[in-house]
């Protein structure tokens, strides 16, 4: 008695009518659905794996890349351009930390950081002298995040973050900037605009973003924004907008200790005149 290819159930009843479908259906059936096209963020983060394996293969310098020898003035050691290139391309994705007018351990900032910059990915903390730390971040997409963010705030104090640079020295580093919240408790509402806001920030430092209850007017009271002030120049503390000085609000505590612990000025003298240039 001639076997009849007939598919069942388990139960001995076929399925389907008792027809096997031709092989290539049964292979289209349990085939992954296409796969949605990469997204720019997971893309920017396959090529940077990609950039770090490649950069973390053996490199063996060669005689004209490392060079050490005795001088008069003592041993010396050069390296080449191309082996240069190549330490610091290791380090592209780091960033220097430090708080601003206080210290932090080790531990507190290893817990605080991703949750603070909102990363998933791993990331390395590095303690250094004189309270710094350079962070190593997986790729561009996280290093960019944190350099153009901000402002970080731990325990109420201001982190600074800036991008790594070739033979950084702790001890004789100066912070030259810091990105920190400020107020402006007298300007008018009709004045929480974009173009408005961004311009006052720019004559005292540099814009970077707009606290999100001043930009949907949910709060009157004063209107916050993020500014990147550069810390060589004298902090202004008023600005004069459309006939009227509002002063700025959030500068006081933190910038006393910037005249500290940083020699900063600023003119604490609010007078009233009607115009600038009275």
């Amino acid at each position: 008695m001639s076997s009849s290819p007939l598919a069942t159930s388990g139960h001995g009843a076929p399925i389907n009518g008792g027809v096997v479908p031709p092989e290539v259906n049964m292979v289209e059936a349990t085939s992954n659905p296409t796969q949605p096209p990469q997204t720019f963020r997971e893309k920017l983060l396959a090529d940077q794996q990609r950039a770090s394996a490649e950069t973390r293969q053996e490199f063996e310098p060669s005689d004209s890349d490392l060079k050490a020898f005795h001088t008069p003035e003592g041993p010396v050691v050069q390296i080449s351009e191309r082996y240069r290139e190549i330490l610091h391309k290791q380090w592209s994705n780091t960033v220097i930390v430090k708080m601003w007018d206080r210290t932090i351990g080790y531990k507190t900032l290893c817990n605080r950081l991703p949750n603070l910059w909102g990363i998933r990915s791993e990331l390395k903390v590095i303690d250094l002298n004189n309270n710094f730390y350079f962070v190593r971040l997986l790729n561009q997409y996280d290093y960019l995040k944190v350099i153009t963010g901000g402002p970080w705030v731990i325990l109420g104090h201001y982190l600074t973050v800036e991008p790594w640079k070739p033979q950084f020295t702790p001890s004789t580093h100066k912070i030259t900037s810091v990105v920190i919240w400020i107020q402006l408790p007298e300007l008018s509402c009709e004045y929480y605009d974009m173009p408005i806001l961004r311009a006052v920030c720019n004559l005292i430092g540099r814009f970077v973003r707009i606290d999100y209850n001043t930009q949907e007017s949910n709060r009157g009271k004063f209107a916050r924004v993020a500014v990147e002030l550069d810390l060589s120049k004298p902090l202004q503390p008023r600005v004069f907008v459309d006939g009227k000085w509002s002063q700025f609000n959030k500068l006081p505590h933190q910038a006393g200790s910037c005249e500290q612990r940083l020699g900063h000025h600023i003119d604490h003298s609010i007078p009233s005149p009607a115009s600038p240039s009275s």
